[in-house]
Formats: C-alpha cells, sequence, structure tokens
C-alpha cells in the first residue's frame, strides 16, 4: 500500500515537473537584424529576425531562448528579446487576396493549402516580404502583398 502510494505521488510530481520543463510562451524581438544561432552562443545559421517579430519559445537557459523558428529549432540571446504573453500577441495577418498559397518557409514550398480574402491567422514573424502565421497548430508563410497585420 504504501510502495502504491509512493509511485502515485511520484507520478504526479513528475506530471508537474515535465509541464515546467516544457512550458513555453511568445517572445518579441527587440533588436534589429537578430542573429538565429544553431546552439546557445554558437554557429550563426544565417538566418535573422528584426525587431517586432513574434517567436515561440520552448527553452531557457544561461542567456539564450531555445525557439521555433518555422521548422527549425534555434537559439536567440536573452539581449534582444522580451517575454510577453499570449495574450499580448494581437497581432493578427488578414489575407487580402483571394486563393493564396501559404507556404512552408518564406519563399519556399508549396503547401497545398490555400487562403481566401478576410481569413484571419495569428501573426508570429515576418522574414523579408513573408509574414508567418499560425493555421491548426502549423505555422506557413504568406507574402506580404496578399495580407497586411492588424494590431
Amino acid at each position: 500500500m504504501m510502495k502504491q502510494r509512493a509511485r502515485v505521488l511520484f507520478t504526479i510530481l513528475f506530471a508537474f515537473m515535465a509541464i515546467s520543463v516544457f512550458a513555453e510562451g511568445w517572445l518579441q524581438v527587440t533588436g534589429n537584424s537578430v542573429r538565429l544561432r544553431a546552439k546557445p552562443d554558437g554557429t550563426d545559421t544565417g538566418l535573422r529576425v528584426n525587431t517586432g517579430a513574434y517567436l515561440q519559445w520552448l527553452d531557457y537557459d544561461n542567456g539564450w531562448y531555445k525557439v521555433q523558428y518555422g521548422k527549425k529549432v534555434v537559439y536567440i540571446s536573452s539581449k534582444y528579446v522580451k517575454r510577453i504573453s499570449q495574450e499580448q500577441n494581437k497581432a493578427t495577418v488578414v489575407i487580402t487576396g483571394d486563393k493564396v498559397i501559404m507556404r512552408t518557409s518564406p519563399g519556399g514550398k508549396d503547401s497545398g493549402l490555400r487562403t481566401n480574402k478576410g481569413d484571419r491567422y495569428q501573426y508570429c514573424g515576418k522574414s523579408g516580404d513573408w509574414y508567418k502565421i499560425l493555421h491548426k497548430g502549423n505555422y506557413y508563410w504568406v507574402n506580404k502583398n496578399y495580407a497586411v497585420i492588424k494590431q
């Protein structure tokens, strides 16, 4: 009986620890042309983000955020971002064209999905002429010529 209680208590405790370890949230970039790294304080990936871009963070360690950037997991220094709540990320991308292609990366492969005028998505960042959007749990990119950002 005592072993069973200990096992249940351990399971509950482990579940709460797992939740905190995998906690995530949103960051807003405060620097301009900030480099994304392959490892904390490591190799430059060649990817950059600009002021105002939103990134979803997955983990934090010693001044570096592990973030989701498209399909890549990269790192950004905490010097160039501020943490915000999901509610603070109120920016929305509104589609202005018809049958706009949703791509898997900026200017990249066609996902096979189309979106129409008036459709709205959460704004998650920008790269050149492309807006990163969240659609059904996945990230896609739409060209800024066919969309506008609304606060």
